[in-house]
């Protein structure tokens, strides 16, 4: 499960859905539920002449529905579940919805080359982090290895036209966790948008896309949390317009056998749980898909490499690094700019 991100913003929901009077021609208007095994909190301010909240609540209940239909490995009748059961390696017919997340996940599976890969289902699994839970400490290596046999990014074919998908090792499992939620978020914004809705923040599981100011007339103001598993509080604070966010970390999602951790982040190339100073990393990008699978590339990729990494390549990135009780912070040129709190 991803890290919740603290949001400043919505601590203080308890209803599902509340309406209240900001301006004389506006409303702000809380959506919040659960989904995908875990909660959203989307914030609208609403001109007074659109009148169907309703109607746009439903429209966002049903984006959520499809994506878990489509995506979700707990569901067993899921579209993605289908695949994962379906022993072949002849292409099958998918829906457009998955495609587009794929195509965002291989870009970024080869931008990082492969540090971002959505084979690693097997692996997921047999560490005890997935759907289909295969071990209950730590595997042996020979499993490992069997494993990482059955992952590689390489190894999935996508066409068009119709759109189909094709595994070249029918035992490849696909696993959409690291990317899945972001998605959700990019595609409620498009909702949003083509209502014509002009302030929003949307939040699922800890990704969060942005646009426009909140009820006090202010870009959006964003809690980075404090990367520390017994208490939430907030290490940053950013203002976020037009932008997604994602922030993974180590620190929630985790096993300790002998005193030692093993982080829910697998790294697709050795098969074993990272195991680093590395602790968080928050991405901010104009798609928040993209963020999201980013920040599980940089931390598998390590403080050191991963920072490089986005420095170089322009990556609006923030790492919070552990040494012994101690953090620090690193972030590129390109998230400075997005700081309130510097």
């Amino acid at each position: 499960m991803r890290l919740i991100s603290i949001l400043t913003a919505i601590l203080s929901l308890t209803l599902s859905v509340a309406c209240n009077r900001h301006a004389a021609d506006e409303e702000l208007v809380v959506f919040s539920g659960l989904t995908q095994g875990t909660t959203y909190n989307i914030k609208l301010r609403l001109p007074a002449e659109i009148k169907d909240r309703p109607s746009i609540n439903r429209g966002i209940e049903a984006i959520l529905d499809n994506v878990n239909r489509t995506m979700s490995t707990y569901q067993d009748d899921s579209e993605l579940s289908v695949i994962n059961k379906t022993m072949t390696t002849d292409s099958i017919p998918i829906s457009e919805s998955l495609t587009e997340l794929l195509v965002v996940a291989l870009e970024v599976s080869e931008f990082t080359t492969g540090a971002f890969d959505v084979t690693v289902g097997q692996l997921v699994n047999l560490w005890g982090f997935g759907a289909e839970k295969s071990s209950d400490g730590i595997p042996t290596q020979s499993q490992i290895d069997l494993a990482l046999t059955r992952t590689g990014y390489k190894k999935i074919m996508l066409a068009f036209n119709p759109p189909t998908l094709g595994k070249s090792d029918s035992n490849i499992y696909l696993d959409l966790s690291g990317i899945a939620q972001g998605y959700t978020a990019d595609i409620i914004a498009t909702y949003l948008d083509k209502l014509e809705i002009k302030n929003y923040m949307i939040e699922i599981g800890g990704e969060i896309r942005a646009r426009g100011l909140n009820a006090d007339g202010l870009t959006w103001r964003i809690g980075i949390e404090k990367p520390v598993a017994d208490r939430r509080q907030v290490e940053r604070i950013i203002q976020l317009d037009n932008l997604g966010m994602s922030t993974s970390g180590d620190y929630r999602n985790y096993f300790e056998i002998d005193g030692k951790r093993y982080s829910h982040i697998i790294d697709p190339v050795t098969g074993w749980p990272v195991a680093h100073d590395l602790v968080s990393v928050t991405v901010l990008d104009p798609s928040t898909a993209r963020a999201d699978a980013l920040t599980t590339a940089l931390i598998v990729m390590g403080p050191d490499k991963g920072f490089e990494f986005a420095e170089n390549h322009g990556i609006s990135a923030m790492f919070i690094i552990r040494h012994a009780d101690v953090f620090t912070e690193k972030y590129t040129g390109a998230f400075e700019a997005c700081l309130i709190d510097r």
